[in-house]
């Protein structure tokens, strides 16, 4: 079991809230355009009527729930809202508090490997802009140093840690519009380099990966292999 990170503020978007160097993203002359993951790879070209009708249903679902502050901002947009403007660092310990509401729920329960879900390195990072480091590498590596902090808790309170890491699949598939699949793979090889940097030292057999496919209503021809 896990706990239905029911202790974050959605999937990605809680990491906002506890790394510092992040703020609210603010629009400014030359930078790229909004990319809304979901709806920027080919099956949004390939069905352009599809999108056209069911984007005024995803903003109908939005605006139902945008009385619950967790979904202040849009699902489609969350990621891209925040911006680094500032030294990377892990500054709330609501892991602390997501650890011991576990241990008070499996208290006098018989379970096997119980896990706490956590993003990985590069879907933390998302869309998110970076304002402060010298290079997007320099970026990731803070939020994995930051990140790690969630990490090594999750462990030395004896549960396994699990890495969520959707972000590169939604990529993939969006970058293959402009660019080869080897040159994407040579850019993730890197992501899985920080990923690792980012376990050292935690054993391997308390960690599970976890990449998910086409979590949204859309078309999916074209979700990269699982091979």
């Amino acid at each position: 079991p896990s706990d239905g990170e029911y202790g974050k503020l959605g999937w990605t978007n809680y990491v906002g809230a506890r790394l510092s160097g992040l703020q609210p993203r603010t629009s400014r002359p030359g930078d790229p355009e909004p990319i809304n993951p979901r709806t920027a790879g080919r099956d949004a070209k390939r069905f352009e009527e599809f999108y056209a009708a069911y984007r005024p249903v995803e903003t109908y679902q939005w605006r139902l729930a945008k009385s619950d502050t967790a979904l202040a901002i849009p699902p489609a947009t969350a990621s891209w809202a925040w911006e680094c403007t500032s030294p990377i660092g892990y500054k709330d310990q609501e892991i602390k508090r997501d650890v011991a509401n576990f241990h008070a729920a499996l208290k006098g329960v018989n379970v096997v490997e119980a896990f706490l879900p956590v993003a990985a390195p590069e879907s933390a990072r998302g869309v998110r802009l970076n304002r402060y480091y010298a290079s997007d590498d320099a970026y990731l590596a803070a939020i994995a140093d930051a990140l790690r902090t969630e990490y090594r808790a999750i462990v030395d309170a004896g549960f396994l840690i699990q890495l969520d890491d959707a972000f590169l699949a939604h990529e993939y598939d969006r970058l293959l519009i402009t660019r080869s699949g080897a040159e994407i793979h040579k850019e993730f090889a890197a992501y899985i380099d920080m990923l690792n940097y980012a376990l050292r030292d935690i054993p391997e057999d308390k960690v599970r990966y976890h990449v998910c496919w086409g979590s949204w209503n859309g078309p999916h021809t074209s979700d990269v292999p699982l091979r």
